[in-house]
Order: structure tokens, then C-alpha cells, then sequence
């Protein structure tokens, strides 16, 4: 196939060898990669619907420039946050000398700032591809038969588990007389564990919990109240801490 060809050759990456074959379909207009198309064919309904569900948040992705903005949009500069809101929004933008070093830093490559943008605008045609071609495959009613791989992810720890280290047998009063208690153990380290996170602001403590409690009919109350109170304790963190830092240096 003509990525393994690229990457073979030429030493190009994932990324380089898709656009080198839609440069070389270019004749036939941009078009969804050979790969990418036969693992599009190769998905379920349901994975497909999981794709077409999040092109919006992968288009915001690759037109901020892989930056995640939640947890570091108040750190970017004031240029660099403008910029991303006229991508986000289709406006025309300026690249100044500020944004042009800041461009070259996050990079990390040698390239060009229009040449760095222009893959990230690549990425982003490419994505509304996917998410066409998708859609296509849906209205197809052969698609129905292909199984679902998401259930193969989800089990194999627990296949991981029976293969590797596979339990012993724990048959007999014992073992039933311990497992309220360690039940109770677990679930009170967990709350323990999530309390502490959400009393310290940590960013990525609603991923976390959002994964926890997948499946739970109480998460959307769960996740809305844990929310409001990791916003306000990272409210007090910056009302607090710069007095404890300079206090603490003895002025």
C-alpha cells in the first residue's frame, strides 16, 4: 500500500505518509486514505456513530493546534488565544513576530509558521473526510453486520487477569466473611482518593471520575456537584496561595 511504501522509503511518519497519498490521489481530488477507508469499513455502527458523534471536538482540536485548552488556556499568550478563537471561528488571522516564535516553540519542528499551520488545516480537511465517509457507511445496511472491536478493549484486563494471573480459589466462610470488609476498604480509598483531587483542583480529576462512574444512573449529579466544588476550591487555590508564598518568604 502506498503508506507502508512512504514510510518505508522515505522514513516518513504516520502523519507525512497520509499526506503524501493524498498528494499522490490529488488528480482524483483529496480523498480518505486507503487505510483509513479500511478501517472505517472495518468498524461497527456503533463505533462509527462514535466518530461521527466527536468530529466537532476533533476539528476544535486540530484547529487549536493540539493544545488543550482547559487546562491551559489562561497560561497561553494573549495573541496566541486570539489567534485560536479566529481559527476556531473561520476568521482571517495575522501572523505577527510574536506569534511567529511562538509558533516555532510549539512546533518543534523546522517549519515554517505557514507550513506548520497548513498541516494542522490538513489535518482538519482530512477529519471532515473522515466524518463524510462515515456518515456514508451508516446508510449502509451490510455495516450492521461488521461486529463491535470496543467490547474486545473493554475486557482485556479482565482477560488480562484470567490469562496472566489467574485467581485462586477462595471458596469457603473466609473469603465471604472478608469481602463486605474489603469492599468497604476499596470504596472508601476511592472516595478518599477523589475527594482529595477535587479539594486540589487537579485538572484531570473529572476525566477520572467521568471513567469511574461510567454506566452509574447518579453521574450526572455526581459529576455536577463534584464540579462546582473543584471550581471552588481552585477559586480559593488563587485567592490563597499567593498570600502563603509571600508570607511564607517572611515579608
Amino acid at each position: 500500500m502506498v503508506h507502508e511504501t512512504c514510510e518505508a522509503l522515505f522514513g516518513l511518519s504516520h502523519s507525512d505518509a497520509v499526506l503524501a497519498e493524498q498528494l499522490l490521489q490529488v488528480e482524483h481530488g483529496f480523498m480518505v486514505p486507503y487505510r483509513i477507508r479500511r478501517q472505517l469499513e472495518m468498524s461497527s455502527i456503533e463505533e462509527l456513530q462514535t466518530i461521527v458523534d466527536r468530529r466537532d471536538q476533533t476539528l476544535v482540536q486540530h484547529l487549536c493546534l493540539q493544545i488543550n485548552t482547559d487546562r491551559d488556556w489562561e497560561s497561553l499568550p494573549q495573541g496566541v488565544r486570539e489567534m485560536l478563537v479566529k481559527r476556531v471561528s473561520s476568521e482571517v488571522y495575522q501572523i505577527t513576530d510574536a506569534l511567529t516564535e511562538w509558533l516555532h516553540h510549539h512546533s518543534g519542528e523546522q517549519l515554517q509558521p505557514e507550513q506548520y499551520l497548513a498541516r494542522r488545516d490538513h489535518h482538519v480537511h482530512l477529519s471532515l473526510l473522515i466524518h463524510q465517509y462515515a456518515v456514508r457507511l451508516l446508510r449502509k445496511p451490510s455495516q450492521r453486520a461488521v461486529e463491535t472491536r470496543r467490547d474486545m478493549i473493554d475486557n482485556s484486563l479482565s482477560d488480562i487477569d484470567r490469562e496472566v494471573a489467574p485467581s485462586q480459589n477462595r471458596a469457603g466462610y473466609i473469603h465471604w466473611l472478608r469481602f463486605p470488609f474489603v469492599r468497604v476498604f476499596r470504596s472508601f480509598g476511592t472516595i478518599m482518593k477523589f475527594t482529595v483531587l477535587m479539594l486540589i483542583a487537579e485538572p484531570e480529576f473529572q476525566r477520572e471520575l467521568a471513567y469511574l462512574l461510567k454506566g452509574n444512573k447518579l453521574k450526572h449529579l455526581i459529576m455536577f456537584l463534584s464540579t462546582r466544588f473543584c471550581i471552588y476550591a481552585h477559586l480559593v487555590q488563587q485567592a490563597v496561595l499567593p498570600w502563603f508564598m509571600v508570607s511564607s518568604l517572611g515579608f
